[in-house]
């Protein structure tokens, strides 16, 4: 999904102002990669390694993190 669909999906979940504690919360190297893929990324991918440390500091399981996907691709 795009970022801005991906922003989309977490403002909708009441979860977009928690990603920057979110990331602080990972060890280095994880945390300075999920920072600079968080601010720069043009796109989202289900399956990166980045993604799924993200979605445990913010509580999401595996189906939980699916569906934010799901949601981010239903915004255009």
């Amino acid at each position: 999904v795009t970022m801005r669909q991906a922003r989309r999906a977490l403002f909708a979940a009441g979860l977009l102002g928690n990603v920057d504690a979110a990331i602080l919360t990972l060890p280095s190297p994880e945390k300075e990669c999920a920072q600079i893929d968080w601010d720069y990324s043009s796109t989202v991918q289900r399956d990166r390694y980045v993604v799924e440390l993200i979605g445990v500091a913010l509580g999401l399981d595996d189906e939980g993190l699916d569906n934010l996907f799901i949601a981010a691709g239903t915004y255009a």
